[in-house]
């Protein structure tokens, strides 16, 4: 087989890969419309807000750290951006991240139940929590570089936002599989995003 050709399935297969979960998500978006559903009912039944909570929660937490920064703390920087905005925008973004990588580890458990007894589209599945916190944590996102620095920053962080999500189909698909097989991978890999994060 000559060089050219093999570089030929490669860039096919490439493409296959790229074009594929997008093209799931829109021949499957009935099913992922009720899997949406049904996550944020899981998350909120039985609460008073409702899936209120689901925006308020992050945005609270947001709240929490602005005070102890700046009424606490009282961090000053000297830079033209203040430390707290960044480290705000910087921290939606982190949170986001790893409650997806956390949440991609046990999803295939999950349902495992699901896709045993009947046909069920698997690569599916660990796009939920992506869409799910993506959706939360865009819009915590989004609303907080508003406030802090103007619309043209919540532009920028819904960009961002997306290429993150992009970025992390990969990481989403192996970390799915991983937390299937090796179930130790629960419980190492949310200290190894701790310590990451510092």
């Amino acid at each position: 087989m000559s060089i050219v050709r093999r570089l030929a399935i490669i860039g096919r297969n490439f493409i296959d890969g790229i074009a594929t979960p997008p093209r799931l998500m829109w021949e499957q978006r009935g099913l992922l419309r009720l899997l949406i559903r049904r996550e944020m009912v899981g998350r909120t039944s039985g609460t008073s807000l409702g899936s209120a909570w689901m925006l308020v929660q992050p945005a609270l937490q947001m709240l929490g750290m602005w005070f102890f920064l700046v009424i606490v703390l009282q961090v000053r920087s000297p830079g033209r951006v203040p430390f707290v905005n960044y480290f705000l925008v910087g921290m939606v973004a982190w949170t986001m991240l790893s409650e997806i990588l956390q949440r991609n580890l046990t999803v295939m458990v999950e349902f495992g139940a699901l896709y045993q007894r009947t046909i069920f589209p698997l690569p599916l599945l660990p796009l939920l929590p992506l869409l799910v916190s993506g959706a939360i944590y865009g819009t915590v996102l989004v609303v907080v570089a508003a406030v802090l620095e103007g619309p043209f920053a919540a532009a920028g962080a819904a960009c961002g936002i997306l290429l993150l999500l992009i970025w992390l189909v990969p990481i989403s698909y192996g970390l799915a599989v991983l937390g299937l097989f090796v179930r130790e991978a629960r419980q190492v890999v949310p200290f190894a995003l701790t310590m990451l994060m510092y």
